[in-house]
């Protein structure tokens, strides 16, 4: 191995491999990522009319394999490591748009629009627009439509009836780390 990068993965690779093979597990989400999805339905359930746990097939980008460019949450047919929650929606009728297979930006555009039921709507999306090339160009374009001139955080969303709003566009990774220290804001 050439370099320090290279030695770094190298034993990170390795120990995948070992833990897998001792496991027989290759994939997971991260237990923590659910207990914390719960704990903010539960502290904000008075002000959530609805909660939308989303486990449907939805094809997304694979960054870590060149052999497979993109993969499917929660394909039909695949063992998965742990089953959706109990309360997920998995039924592929629930939403009239969903169709197999289909992205989760599409998702994602179908949902706003499906959601506003051709009234009104703003989508928040937390994004930062120094997270990647892609992001910043969502929120930076002077081509799109915005709600307002002086509003350069929003974007019209494809169907007309909603907005994507992009509250924290501009956030900084320490101005996330100091929300959270301060003690009324953090869960």
């Amino acid at each position: 191995m050439p370099d320090k990068w290279a030695k770094k993965s190298a034993f990170c690779l390795s120990t995948l491999n070992e833990k897998e093979t001792q496991t027989g597990l290759r994939e997971a989400q991260f237990s923590c990522t659910i207990n914390y999805v719960q704990s903010l339905r539960e502290f904000y359930a008075d002000v959530i009319e609805e909660f939308y746990w989303v486990a449907l097939p939805l094809t997304t980008q694979n960054s870590l394999s060149q052999y497979q460019p993109e993969w499917q949450c929660w394909e039909p047919d695949v063992e998965w490591v742990r089953q959706p929650p109990q309360d997920a929606i998995t039924d592929p009728d629930f939403f009239s748009f969903y169709q197999p297979g289909m992205t989760f930006e599409q998702f994602v555009r179908e949902f706003a629009e499906w959601f506003s039921q051709k009234r009104p709507a703003a989508m928040m999306i937390g994004i930062r627009a120094d997270e990647s090339y892609n992001r910043f160009v969502a929120i930076a374009s002077l081509n799109k439509q915005r709600f307002a001139d002086d509003k350069p955080w929003t974007t019209a969303a494809p169907g007309g009836h909603s907005w994507y709003i992009y509250p924290i566009y501009d956030w900084k990774v320490a101005d996330i780390w100091t929300w959270y220290a301060i003690p009324s804001t953090a869960l």
